[in-house]
């Protein structure tokens, strides 16, 4: 019955089993197994500092092509993780020479002794981090596409502003909306195309009315400024403001958190700034940074 199937019609369905399913298949048939497999290994995310060592050892002797499946890994630690817990992330991620994303989270993240691997650096495009201090330790990482700092009050070290400035690919960066980080980044990350903004620490009037944020924005290349906050009250006149101060930028876009796909846009070339509703296109709710704005977006105009 399975043979009459298609395997590329297999991995279709397979790709939209639950990990129980998966687990279920691996043990149905050899060929169910070797659809299966690499769905069940694609999205990983450990919890506990014990997992690392556990899933390392299953890329081990016979296990060890898995290591190729795997393309998205989490490692979410808490307090109750010890450096000394973490030691074992690098050799990990050396096994993982397909990963494109990594997402790493630890309250005292300044006390990693764990690096990223060059091996890793080829394929991996999205990073997600709470500081820059990982940054510190890389030679090169041009692969990178998009980066997300989770630490909204985080200023980059003399040491991770030297490796940010090997991201010349970076094309979306999401970052808290602070003055400092701002004229960190704009000054370090020319090529960013879509700026990604958390939080209400800085007023959105304080962007058009601070001539030193405006110079840093416009050393850069963005095309979209997307803010994500709970107020969006500002100036009448700010759309009017940023568009002529920025030239470059061509969309603004609000929205009140990570959890909803909706938001409001304005575009330059629209009469008076007229704002639309903009609809994402993706998996999970929160990964707007992870997507492109132009492609990965319906835009729907506001009933008059």
């Amino acid at each position: 019955m399975t043979s009459a199937i298609p395997v590329e019609i297999l991995s279709i369905i397979f790709r939209e089993a639950s990990y129980d399913a998966l687990m279920a298949l691996l043990l149905t048939s050899r060929t169910f197994r070797a659809v299966a497999e690499p769905h069940l290994y694609a999205v990983v995310t450990l919890h506990h500092p014990r997992a690392v060592g556990v899933f390392q050892a299953a890329f081990c002797g016979l296990g060890e092509y898995r290591a190729a499946y795997v393309k998205e890994l989490s490692i979410v630690a808490r307090h109750d993780w010890p450096p000394a817990s973490t030691a074992g992330i690098s050799s990990l991620l050396c096994k993982l020479v397909f990963l494109k994303a990594f997402t790493f989270s630890h309250p005292a993240a300044h006390l990693l002794p764990f690096r990223l691997p060059p091996r890793i650096y080829p394929h991996l495009q999205d990073i997600e981090i709470p500081h820059l201090v990982l940054f510190d330790r890389l030679s090169n990482i041009s692969s990178i596409r998009r980066l997300r700092i989770s630490e909204n009050t985080y200023v980059p070290t003399r040491s991770a502003q030297r490796s940010i400035a090997l991201l010349d690919n970076l094309q979306v960066l999401s970052s808290g909306l602070t003055t400092r980080s701002i004229l960190r980044f704009a000054t370090a990350l020319p090529a960013v195309d879509c700026w990604e903004l958390r939080g209400d620490a800085l007023l959105l009037d304080e962007l058009t009315q601070s001539t030193q944020i405006i110079a840093a924005l416009t050393s850069t290349k963005v095309r979209c400024l997307r803010f994500v906050r709970r107020s969006f009250l500002c100036n009448r006149d700010f759309a009017q403001n940023i568009f002529h101060m920025l030239p470059n930028l061509k969309c603004v876009e609000f929205s009140r958190g990570a959890g909803s796909r909706m938001g409001m846009r304005l575009y330059r070339d629209t009469p008076k700034y007229t704002p639309v509703l903009v609809f994402w296109n993706y998996e999970a709710a929160g990964e707007e940074w992870q997507h492109d704005w132009e492609r990965d977006a319906d835009i729907m105009p506001l009933p008059s």
